[in-house]
């Protein structure tokens, strides 16, 4: 008690604390005594159960927790961080922490299965959320051992835990090799947790890839910034794709993807991004091939090449890469000066490379980098070059 009216003392007469300040922190250690709650409002409770609480004072008041549970409740919902040890600071509403595990049964995963431990992490207490940097996640079904990465809670009323999004975790590694995942299938990149839903993701630069194999031969590759686990498959939602035939492929730079583990079945589609509407290359039959779906049951060798899920009617078109239309080709200058292919294969050349920023294209011919994007798109999209929007 001498330790908490220390405290109080040097509240009273520190000029930084309100009389608001004062008041809240006669509440808290009232409410701590009485009902194990260290902060309570209008929206959010913090509230220990169990484990060791010590009133002690050094240069400051503070609650010394050691092995106690800190559940969190806002939103018709709970949070727990268990086995919690720290100071809590009732002046400022602010818990330390040197201990704590999280885990994911709010969103459906055992508590052995999948969490979270923290070492070094700092909580308001008047908030329903907190970070902690350089968390250790053990997440049995993909990591052998337990990987780094920054842990994100939130109390969030969610009535059905398949849609929970919380506890999240972004592993700091992005280059994870997780073989066969699914029968066939293995994984490059990082794993962020959002939940229920378990995320892979990479960067533009070095984006995640999912490699399916069949009869131990490999049959796709597939690259994204971000794919989507379940139980039952991936999804992928904009992706570039590449179907190996031997020594020659086909691909599309920009396609929606999934994959069903049970079935065994691919499904490939064009999605809202306006490059998706360019052709898949056929490097193996020198065809260029503008159609809306593609479908593969990996148990079969027949792929199928269909019209859009629910479209009544379909269009298929497949042109030779040799095809030259003269016309055709004068169209695309339009009233341009200078020809829109001419322009690309000349820059390419004064840039030393096939691949290059778009900003440098446009600096060079002097247009404005939105309509340039736009001739790009354009150009993508009729077959005649490749565009990452990604970069762009």
């Amino acid at each position: 008690m001498s330790d908490w009216l220390t405290g109080l003392y040097e509240t009273i007469f520190d000029p930084k604390f309100s009389s608001d300040n004062i008041t809240k922190y006669v509440k808290n250690i009232g409410l701590l005594i009485k009902d194990n709650i260290i902060t309570e409002s209008a929206s959010v409770k913090w509230k220990i159960k169990g484990g060791n609480v010590a009133f002690l004072h050094d240069t400051t008041f503070f609650v010394k927790v050691t092995g106690a549970t800190l559940t969190c409740y806002s939103q018709r919902d709970s949070t727990e961080i268990f086995n919690a040890d720290g100071n809590y600071f009732p002046e400022i509403q602010q818990f330390r922490g040197t201990k704590g595990k999280v885990t994911w049964e709010k969103a459906g995963f055992a508590a052995d299965q999948l969490f979270a431990v923290m070492d070094n992490y700092t909580i308001n207490t008047s908030k329903n959320n907190f970070k902690a940097d350089s968390a250790l996640l053990t997440f049995t079904t993909y990591f052998k051992e337990p990987v780094k990465g920054l842990l994100e809670d939130q109390t969030i009323n969610v009535s059905n835990k398949e849609r929970a999004t919380y506890p999240r975790f972004d592993t700091y590694i992005k280059e994870f090799k997780l073989n066969n995942i699914y029968e066939g299938v293995n994984y490059e990149g990082g794993i962020a947790i959002q939940g229920a839903s378990i995320k892979g993701n990479g960067t533009k630069i070095l984006p995640a890839i999912v490699k399916i194999s069949r009869n131990d031969t490999l049959y796709l590759r597939i690259k994204s910034v971000e794919f989507i686990f379940s139980k039952t498959g991936l999804t992928g939602a904009e992706t570039a794709t590449t179907l190996y035939l031997d020594k020659d492929s086909i691909y599309h730079a920009n396609l929606g993807f999934n994959f069903n583990s049970e079935t065994r079945q691919v499904n490939l589609y064009r999605g809202n991004n306006p490059v998706s509407k360019s052709p898949f290359f056929d490097s193996f039959h020198k065809v260029d091939m503008y159609f809306e779906y593609l479908s593969w049951n990996l148990k079969e060798s027949k792929i199928i090449l269909s019209r859009a899920r629910g479209a009544a009617l379909g269009q298929a078109q497949f042109e030779s890469a040799s095809y030259f239309d003269q016309n055709y080709y004068n169209q695309l200058a339009g009233i341009d000066q200078y020809h829109p292919l001419v322009r690309l294969k000349r820059f390419a050349e004064y840039y030393y490379s096939e691949t290059f920023p778009v900003e440098e294209f446009a600096k060079w011919i002097n247009k404005p980098v939105d309509q340039v994007i736009g001739l790009c798109i354009d150009m993508a999209n009729r077959g005649f070059i490749f565009y990452d929007r990604n970069f762009n």
